[in-house]
């Protein structure tokens, strides 16, 4: 028998196994990764079979024929099979990938082979595909394991009793000063953008997707609501120090950062407050900050805060830059809530305008949330978003009253409120009318558990919507979106 023929028989000998072997694992498993394996014990043994058939040479054909698994062999895979199946999804996914990936390296020079070139890049292909599979599933799996993880702690409250919850933050409000300290920030416009750090209060009482605790909770059982506790202004090089220090520590490589938006009726102390309890709840490594706007704080200062942000552009876009080139972060993601998207989407396109100047994606994740934006100004602006960012998550609910009272005001649909749907290429809408039971349906963002899953899924493991726990994929005039269930 010939080198060739030899090389052959052994790749046509652990495709045999390889089949086998993926065989009994999806019989083991159960979930998702099951099926993948069975796919693939079938794809292996068809392309046993087709390298079989492709040798010309009949009695050389029944040579090959004969390769196959002696007793020793078909208990070798038994039990590596019994063991990966014992050490989870995940770990029977990453030795399958080992697997295949000696496969791909036995392909090698079609030469060696003697194979044909359709049948060499079929085979090439479909070992690269199970590979890429194969990858998708540990993923998936990590991300299970991690989403398990995160709502098991979401019914807990707050590990190790009161703690203090650091963000930093930039701002165009005017500092208010006191002995040359700065106190905090009002609702009037600054000329200038202030940078620093927060410490939010944190109490042992606060539970995952709970924003501030009823006032009879306060007073029948002390519970303690969130607080600003300091307020240090830094100036500039001494807060990207800051961050960069804080993204590197315990950590050989940086950590994440996330940047935070808010919308209408927000003071600069409730801002830092959402900040803070959005970071904590996420539970995430890395850095949580915000860029607070010259926001009134007061329900019927809505004309005044759509005023400000406009005249906000230029510096909420400086400021997110900034973030992205100088804060050392390994990614940037934001989440906008609100009016807070108008300043982003604005940003964005300035960022977009200059892309010439940057490479790939610029930031991970965008996350959208209740937008109170024009659909005519979204569907313009918003190409923005895909070309710039990792993946980009639009949130909207038929019950937030909020948005659907802007719709009243300004005569015109907004991107946050269904109907009308807003479906947008590059975008992924998720619909989050079915899990938000909040009086307003405005502040699901922050105060509602399933959403924050979603996003701690979104950033700790990039997956797509298809492959996250609690979307349903659904369809509407203008194509797909996603709805997460209750």
């Amino acid at each position: 028998m010939d080198e060739a023929l030899l090389w052959r028989r052994l790749l046509i000998n652990n495709l045999v196994e390889s089949a086998y072997r993926y065989g009994l694992l999806s019989g083991s498993l159960r979930g998702f990764v099951a099926p993948v394996f069975r796919a693939l014990s079938e794809e292996r043994s068809q392309l046993a079979g087709e390298i079989l058939s492709d040798h010309p040479d009949e009695a050389l054909r029944e040579q090959l024929g004969r390769a196959d698994l002696d007793t020793t062999g078909y208990s070798v895979v038994e039990e590596e099979a019994r063991v990966a199946a014992e050490r989870g999804m995940a770990f029977a996914a990453e030795f399958a990938i080992e697997r295949e990936e000696d496969l791909l390296d036995l392909v090698g020079d079609p030469a060696d082979l003697g194979l044909s070139e359709p049948l060499r890049l079929r085979l090439t292909e479909s070992l690269r595909r199970g590979i890429q599979r194969l990858r998708t599933a540990v993923a998936r799996t990590r991300a299970r394991d991690d989403l398990i993880n995160f709502s098991r702690k979401s019914s807990d409250t707050t590990a190790g009793g009161e703690r203090v919850y650091e963000v930093w933050f930039g701002t165009n409000r005017a500092p208010i000063v006191e002995n040359g300290a700065v106190l905090g920030f009002s609702g009037e416009t600054s000329t200038t953008t202030t940078v620093g750090r927060c410490g939010v209060t944190i109490p042992r009482t606060h539970r995952i997707g709970e924003g501030q605790p009823p006032w009879w909770r306060r007073i029948v059982f002390g519970e303690r609501p969130l607080s600003l506790a300091s307020v240090v202004a830094m100036d500039i090089e001494g807060f990207w120090k800051d961050i960069r220090a804080r993204l590197v520590e315990g950590s050989i490589q940086p950590s994440d950062a996330i940047v935070f938006l808010h919308g209408y009726n927000v003071s600069f102390e409730d801002a830092a407050v959402r900040c803070a309890q959005i970071g904590a709840d996420l539970n995430l490594p890395g850095v949580m900050a915000f860029f607070s706007w010259p926001s009134r704080g007061r329900v019927h200062a809505y004309s005044a805060d759509e005023a400000s942000i406009e005249a906000s552009e230029k510096q909420i876009t400086e400021f997110l830059e900034a973030f992205a080139s100088r804060s050392g972060a390994r990614r940037v993601h934001f989440i906008a809530h609100s009016m807070g998207n108008r300043g982003l989407i604005r940003a964005m396109d300035r960022i977009a305008t200059n892309a010439a100047r940057l490479s790939g994606k610029s930031f991970g994740q965008i996350i959208l949330a209740a937008p109170d934006v024009d659909r005519r100004t979204f569907a313009m602006l918003s190409r923005a978003y895909p070309s710039l960012a990792a993946r980009t998550t639009l949130y909207v609910s038929s019950k937030d009253l909020a948005v659907r009272s802007s719709r009243f005001v300004h005569a015109a649909a907004r991107v946050g409120f269904e109907p009308p749907l807003t479906i947008e290429p590059g975008i992924d809408t998720v619909s989050v009318s079915k899990v938000d039971l909040s009086y307003l349906g405005h502040g699901y963002v922050a105060g509602c558990r399933p959403v924050l899953m979603d996003i701690h899924q979104l950033i700790v493991s990039e997956l797509e919507p298809g492959r996250r726990a609690g979307l349903r994929r659904l369809k509407a005039t203008d194509g797909e979106y996603w709805e997460l269930a209750a």
